[in-house]
């Protein structure tokens, strides 16, 4: 029996070797080795093991990996992105900010090349500020109507996120259209974070969505400033010019309150016991109903008097110096007494000075003879 089954022994051990290779021949024909590429989106795991101390977790590289993998043709035309798995442990974190990106794949395929082989991270400070919310108008009101600062609630707003990027932030701001706007406005706005060159800075959270914003619109109108006569001055003594150095003011309020004013009259200066030119600060906000200003802070007027003293120069005109006008036709007119006429002439000195005879102009007109 031995004898038998030794019997050729070398070429019975070459044709079992000869069917082998025969056959990887065969399979390797019919089913052959191929490879594959894949680029796949790494699984962030544990991430909380580093937010949970208040860190910002930054992605330098490897949040995608590339992968060759290699199987039978059979099992690989059936490969799926989503079956092959890549993940990275941010627990494992290293000293240098690099993890271990791990890639699982199906049975029956083998990791050819991965790149790359770890994700690299960098960790920042989570920090807190708060910062009051400003405004810009978009549009123009209507004409003869003005926006004035708006109420903003809640004015003040916190932000959360890491500190290089909270610290870019310089101003929250929210825009608010008032375009033809004649009545006050109420609307909701979204704060907007901006950064010195006005660009928007990303990647910070804030406690507030919106915003609520009132922007009072009130009514503009230009009055006159009208002066009332003096009616006190001291006796003996004359006012020969005023003047004010401003007449005109714009005033500001509520539409119903300013349609009512055409005019500011100033009735309460008094010049009693005032002997020389002066100058009367008035304040015109007490001629205003409340709820109505003045713009431009032009709160005062002031108004200045030049003040002479009367004086009295006596003039003698004689008859002959009077011009008779109107003498009825066929009759004649003379003088009964032709005594010579003295008057008083009042006025400031330099009027006085210029009369004379000639500028005076005496004369009588007779009617009715």
């Amino acid at each position: 029996m031995i004898k038998k089954i030794t019997h050729r022994l070398g070429w019975k051990i070459l044709s079992v070797v000869l069917a082998f290779f025969l056959w990887l021949i065969v399979v390797n024909y019919e089913d052959p080795t191929i490879t594959d590429e894949f680029t796949l989106t790494v699984e962030k795991q544990n991430a909380t093991a580093i937010t949970s101390q208040n860190k910002e977790i930054r992605y330098k590289e490897g949040q995608t990996v590339n992968v060759t993998v290699r199987g039978k043709r059979s099992i690989m035309e059936r490969l799926l992105e989503r079956d092959i798995k890549a993940y990275a442990d941010l627990s494992k974190m290293s000293i240098t900010g690099a993890i271990d990106i791990d890639v699982v794949v199906p049975e029956g395929i083998t990791i050819v090349h991965q790149n790359p082989s770890d994700m690299t991270i960098a960790l920042e400070n989570i920090i807190k500020v708060q910062k009051e919310v400003q405004y810009y108008f978009e549009g123009e009101v209507a004409e003869f109507y003005e926006a004035l600062d708006p109420v903003i609630t809640p004015n003040i707003v916190q932000i959360t996120g890491p500190e290089s990027l909270v610290n870019q932030i310089s101003s929250v701001v929210v825009a608010v259209t008032i375009s033809n706007a004649k009545k006050d406005i109420t609307l909701y706005a979204t704060p907007q974070l901006q950064d010195n060159s006005k660009d928007e800075v990303k990647g910070v959270t804030v406690n507030v969505d919106r915003v609520s914003v009132m922007v009072p619109i009130e009514k503009t109108k230009t009055i006159p400033i009208i002066v009332s006569p003096i009616e006190d001055l001291t006796e003996g003594y004359v006012i020969t010019n005023t003047s004010q150095d401003i007449t005109s003011i714009t005033i500001r309020g509520k539409e119903s309150a300013v349609d009512e004013i055409n005019s500011i009259v100033v009735n309460n200066i008094s010049l009693a016991n005032v002997v020389e030119d002066t100058t009367v600060p008035i304040s015109l906000t007490e001629f205003l109903p409340e709820g109505v200003i003045i713009k431009n802070n032009e709160n005062f007027v002031n108004v200045s008097y030049v003040i002479k003293k009367l004086e009295e120069r006596p003039m003698t005109i004689l008859t002959q110096d009077i011009i008779v006008k109107n003498i009825p036709e066929g009759l004649k007119f003379s003088y009964i007494d032709d005594e010579p006429i003295e008057i008083i002439l009042k006025g400031i000195q330099t009027d006085l000075d210029t009369i004379t005879l000639e500028t005076l102009t005496p004369y009588i007109r007779l009617f009715g003879l």
